[in-house]
């Protein structure tokens, strides 16, 4: 897996998986995600979603994405962290 830094605080205990996914795919951290939001190669975003709950678990369903590979990017209260994602 990918990361890249985008000049915030990283959360390094962000955690996604499975990768590739067909599906859905489960995003687990430390801390409460915030917010989940799925980029293109070429940096159209996809999807954003924003949780309001406190929950250090999140599910995302891929039902709308073709095969191919996406930028996942979550938000948690200590910062964020940018991964590649490959959807089959």
């Amino acid at each position: 897996m990918t990361t890249a830094s985008t000049g915030e605080a990283t959360d390094s205990s962000i955690r996604l998986y499975p990768n590739p996914a067909h599906k859905f795919i489960k995003i687990t951290a430390n801390n409460p995600i915030k917010s989940v939001s799925i980029t293109e190669m070429h940096g159209r975003m996809i999807s954003q979603t924003q949780f309001t709950g406190i929950s250090n678990e999140q599910r995302v369903e891929l039902a709308q994405l073709v095969s191919g590979i996406y930028f996942v990017t979550v938000k948690s209260d200590v910062g964020e962290k940018v991964e590649k994602l490959i959807v089959h």
